[in-house]
């Protein structure tokens, strides 16, 4: 356990604490085992039960023990009582975030009509068979959150926490963030990285690109540059019903090729943003920044 890096080694991630655990037993995640005191476990049964009625043929072992003797096994003393370990969920790539988040599936059904007919007679047969194809559409609103350059795990946990609070409907994550299932900011997230999805993916510029593209999505980049859009101006019409709010990395902020990318959708600042401060501060911690931010673009989002 002292070994942070050990569980991603070997593709799996580590949570502390009870509610967490709660969170992680009720989501579809494939959990490992856990390993709780007597009394964690009695707290947390009838969430296991559920689990177990839910995914008969998944189930996972439980370890019971004494404070101390987790104390050892973990290798530092633990206030929480309570861990688990759970599978990395290694599928999410930008095809299933389309498939499994930002679309519905349709079912568009057709018939096929053959032909046949008989030398014997001028008759003819027509038989008609119907065929399902299942397609996906866009769905008509979703609210996403984009980190570009995170290297801060206890910042990337409060991202995701606040992201769920405001109803965000996935996370996405440039390849140079740090890891959103290392434990300590699994633990910050306080469990809600179980509840909305986080994506890293190939190139995020392209991938924003690609959304602006093929469903309209509208990109806001917050930034501290003095001209450009200020947040508390912005309607619904900027805003869209299908957005993506984008943070930076802390000390440098956006990259070039995001912020280009927020840029191209026009408009007198495109698509780059502040959030209104006192004259004499330059800028606020980004995940006080980010809460503000999002909260801004939910309350002025296209219904």
């Amino acid at each position: 356990m002292k070994d942070a890096n050990a569980a991603s080694r070997r593709g799996k991630f580590i949570v502390e604490g009870k509610e967490p655990i709660r969170l992680l037993l009720d989501s579809n995640l494939s959990i490992h085992s856990l390993y709780l005191k007597p009394t964690i476990y009695n707290t947390l049964k009838p969430d296991i039960v559920a689990r177990f009625k839910k995914d008969q043929d998944k189930r996972f072992p439980i370890y019971i023990s004494t404070s101390s003797v987790m104390a050892t096994v973990a290798g530092y003393l633990t206030a929480r009582g309570s861990f688990a370990c759970g599978i990395r969920p290694m599928e999410r790539n930008e095809e299933w975030l389309y498939q499994h988040v930002l679309k519905t599936p349709t079912s568009d059904s057709s018939s096929s009509v053959s032909c046949s007919s008989s030398s014997s007679s001028s008759s003819s047969t027509t038989t008609t068979t119907p065929s399902t194809a299942e397609s996906h559409t866009w769905k008509r609103n979703f609210r996403l959150l984009a980190v570009d350059g995170c290297n801060n795990t206890a910042n990337l946990g409060s991202l995701v926490r606040s992201g769920t609070a405001l109803g965000i409907d996935a996370i996405l994550i440039s390849q140079d963030c740090c890891d959103p299932w290392y434990r300590q900011c699994v633990r910050v997230s306080m469990g809600h990285i179980f509840r909305t999805p986080v994506v890293r993916v190939v190139n995020l510029a392209q991938t924003l690109m690609t959304l602006q593209l093929e469903c309209g999505l509208r990109t806001w980049g917050a930034v501290i540059d003095k001209d450009v859009h200020r947040m508390k101006i912005m309607n619904a019409t900027e805003v869209g019903h299908r957005w993506c709010g984008i943070v930076g990395n802390e000390d440098k902020g956006m990259s070039t090729e995001v912020r280009d990318v927020c840029q191209r959708q026009g408009g007198k600042h495109g698509g780059l943003c502040r959030i209104d401060m006192a004259s004499d501060v330059d800028s606020m911690s980004i995940t006080v920044a980010a809460g503000i931010f999002l909260n801004g673009l939910c309350e002025r989002e296209e219904r």
